[in-house]
């Protein structure tokens, strides 16, 4: 089983979008974290991160709340979406 998590963008503009993308980036490429990104930019405020591996929930949960305990993280989502059950065929 795989993990998917999506996590969407705050901002009105391409400026605000761009920036805030960043920060959650920023946040994603620490070495801890094992999903790496693999959105094509096809939807400009949106990133999807993805990992063969197998994932406990928690370890998704986990990641969720410390992104939103994180104020300047926080403020730059709009919203989270995430599967820890993605069976590969």
């Amino acid at each position: 089983m795989s993990a998917v998590l999506i996590i969407t963008a705050k901002g009105n503009g391409a400026k605000e979008i761009r920036d805030n993308l960043h920060l959650i980036d920023s946040f994603m490429n620490r070495p801890e974290v094992i999903l790496k990104v693999c959105s094509d930019g096809y939807f400009p405020n949106l990133r999807v991160y993805y990992t063969p591996e197998v994932v406990s929930s928690k370890y998704i949960h986990d990641l969720i709340i410390s992104m939103r305990s994180d104020k300047k993280i926080n403020s730059a989502i709009k919203s989270i979406e995430y599967s820890t059950s993605l069976n590969r065929i």
